[in-house]
């Protein structure tokens, strides 16, 4: 998945057409739900993690831009990265 295009979030926009993901009284249509769990649910990556020996972590997750927090016995240090295509190896230093 890469990207959504919808013309009208509310009925009623282009041609009067019932096309939008929520109603013109603001209630959601099934269509919305459906998107709503995918995107904030299937689509999305939420981990918690533990290094190996080696001190690496390894995970899937989809391409965007995360927001990291490693403890360590030192303290805690946050960070964020892109994941992109073609490029799967990150190294929080």
């Amino acid at each position: 998945m890469e990207a959504i295009t919808w013309w009208d979030l509310m009925d009623g926009g282009w041609l009067g057409a019932p096309a939008g993901l929520i109603r013109k009284d603001l209630s959601p249509k099934p269509a919305y739900a459906r998107l709503m769990a995918l995107i904030k649910g299937k689509w999305w990556t939420s981990l918690d993690l533990s290094t190996d020996a080696a001190g690496l972590a390894k995970a899937r997750g989809f391409l965007g831009t995360y927001r990291v927090t490693v403890e360590t016995a030192e303290g805690r240090r946050s960070g964020e990265f892109e994941l992109k295509k073609g490029r799967n190896v990150w190294q929080l230093k």
